[in-house]
């Protein structure tokens, strides 16, 4: 046997693999989703009045995104959601384990880079990034992940910025890609920017990052999706929706102190959330500072990154203890001096370690530097706006985990010594991944079981009814960090009329048990 037909085997048995860990992937979302309900936006973006069960007209859904576009929030994602709920119920449960999965290998592609020997497992690692920041923060899988308004505004433009910072490291190291490749980027490119705010900041950043790394000198392809970026960056940043939402969230304080309060309050839940990842990008930073064949001035970049990082997590650390809150509605005014710190600290960390590792870019890795461009991109509007819910975090948590799997990707796999390492650090992933699995299963199931029961059963059963009746609505699910946590609050009572179709002496009455 020739070795070209021992390397093509061995191609072909590595693809395989990554098919069959693909398969697993979609079949272990999928017993996740057979338990998904409707829950919050997702009735109220179906709300078309006269037409039940979310069949609403093409002249709703222009509308609808019109008003999104203008005055809501200037976001694509939800007429997105709105066509692929338009089909009915059974549709969204058989699509999100799909998107799901794509989303992970798109993250362990992008973390791939050029040597064949690491595809394997980091596609599989990209598969385990979403259960690992989920298991990270409790709480992000109900409103980030298996609710349908918060995957779409969060998972899939995730998914289109991991398949751009793939195909923006392969034509930096000089791989070969094809027009239609870089064609579909740009799409992809477009449709990140164009669905979120949170996406839009973190593709302008990546594409920056690239022109910084490619010193000016890129090729055609290059400056063809870092154009697309801009383009569509600016394009987002021209809508009224998304400064009339921003108004909104800022309130009546003054810009500074809302920005430094929201900055303070959303950071430190970040690290606190995703403090192993924070970590893991410290000590990688200082443990190649430690490497004597760098140069000295590498080193001191290096190092000095990593100290900057560190002091962040420590001060952002003493504000969540001091200012336990996060509430943004009375600024801590005592508490001035030490958000300002934050704050200075927070701009120091990610332009040092975004420094640091663009100028490591050959040891550390191309996708190392995007990814990590991404995730100080993702938070721009996030941290200025002090949101610090899961589901705005789950973009950022996961290019940070992409920035540690990239890094780690470079250094162990495909050399002989450290392929234990690499087969460990696989491990660490898979273990809590299952432990979350089993946890998220019983509590999806409990909850639909009881959405099931008490409320969309009943309010079904009412439709037909001739006499006055009512209808107890209970707002408190057996597992509210399951889902939407605010699924079913009173708010929502005129949506679910609409969706089903309510006769007017049918009255939805919430009640707190």
């Amino acid at each position: 046997m020739t070795s070209q037909t021992v390397q093509r085997d061995v191609r072909w048995g590595g693809r395989l693999v990554i098919v069959g860990i693909a398969l697993l992937s979609v079949a272990a979302w999928g017993w996740l989703f057979r338990h998904w309900f409707l829950a919050g936006d997702d009735y109220a973006f179906l709300a078309d009045p006269g037409h039940p069960r979310g069949t609403f007209t093409p002249d709703y859904w222009w509308d609808s995104l019109v008003d999104d576009w203008a005055r809501r929030n200037g976001r694509l994602s939800d007429a997105v959601l709105r066509l692929l709920l338009r089909p009915g119920e059974w549709f969204y449960p058989l699509f999100a384990p799909f998107m799901l999965t794509a989303t992970g290998l798109g993250l362990g592609w992008a973390a791939v880079g050029r040597h064949p020997a690491r595809q394997g497992w980091t596609l599989a690692v990209g598969l385990g990034v979403l259960p690992v920041v989920c298991w990270l923060a409790p709480g992000m899988f109900g409103d980030g992940i298996f609710w349908a308004a918060g995957a779409v505004n969060y998972v899939a433009p995730l998914g289109l910025l991991a398949l751009a910072i793939g195909v923006h490291q392969r034509l930096l190291t000089g791989s070969t890609v094809g027009w239609p490749t870089v064609a579909l980027a740009g799409v992809a490119i477009l449709l990140a920017d164009a669905m979120q705010e949170v996406s839009s900041t973190a593709s302008l950043a990546v594409a920056v990052g690239v022109v910084a790394l490619g010193r000016l000198r890129l090729g055609a392809k290059s400056w063809f999706l870092v154009a697309c970026a801009v383009v569509a960056f600016v394009v987002h940043m021209s809508s009224p929706g998304l400064w009339l939402r921003s108004g909104r969230v800022v309130g009546e304080a003054t810009v500074v102190e809302r920005v430094l309060h929201g900055t303070s309050v959303s950071a430190s839940m970040l690290l606190t959330r995703g403090w192993p990842l924070w970590f893991a990008v410290v000590a990688l930073l200082a443990a190649t500072a430690m490497r004597q064949e760098l140069p000295r001035w590498e080193r001191w970049f290096l190092a000095g990154a990593a100290a900057i990082a560190a002091a962040f997590f420590v001060v952002a650390g003493m504000f969540r203890i001091r200012v336990p809150s996060l509430s943004l509605d009375e600024f801590p005014s005592g508490r001035l001096p030490l958000m300002a710190v934050v704050f200075a600290l927070m701009v120091l960390a990610m332009a040092a370690v975004g420094v640091a590792l663009t100028l490591s870019a050959r040891r550390l890795g191309t996708a190392t530097a995007l990814a990590w461009l991404g995730f100080a991109g993702s938070c721009v509007f996030v941290f200025a706006s002090g949101v610090a819910n899961t589901r705005v975090h789950l973009m950022p948590l996961a290019l940070l985990a992409l920035t540690v799997a990239a890094a780690l990707a470079r250094l162990t796999v495909g050399r002989r010594a450290n392929r234990r390492v690499a087969g460990g650090l696989a491990l660490l992933l898979v273990v809590p991944s299952a432990v979350w699995f089993d946890a998220t299963l019983r509590g999806v199931r409990e909850n639909e079981r009881f959405v099931e029961g008490r409320i969309v059963g009943p309010i079904e059963a009412a439709v037909d009814a001739d006499a006055p009746v009512e209808v107890a609505v209970p707002h408190r699910l057996p597992h509210p960090e399951m889902t939407y946590p605010r699924a079913f609050v009173s708010g929502y009572l005129p949506t679910l009329r609409i969706y089903y179709g309510l006769p007017d002496h049918v009255a939805l009455v919430p009640v707190d048990d």
